[in-house]
């Protein structure tokens, strides 16, 4: 599993959650959501619910395979 340590922030559990959500609107399972990205569904089940951070090469994917850009920008 690509995971990172365990999230403290809780702006990044709401950001998983909106992740989550996003997934869900396109109509998107996690098998689905796995495909498109190469991430496990186990680490896709933990991430969405917080409970890890990924490694920024796996939220690229994640993203992407949402059809999101790569990195978010900046609010600058």
């Amino acid at each position: 599993m690509t995971v990172g340590r365990k999230p403290s922030d809780p702006a990044w559990i709401e950001y998983a959650a909106a992740l989550r959500r996003r997934r869900q609107a396109l109509g998107m399972t996690i098998l689905d959501l796995s495909c498109e990205s190469g991430i496990t569904t186990p680490e896709i089940s933990v991430l969405e619910r917080g409970l890890a951070m990924p490694r920024l090469r796996t939220l690229v994917a994640w993203r992407v395979a949402l059809g999101l850009p790569p990195m978010p920008a900046p609010d600058w």
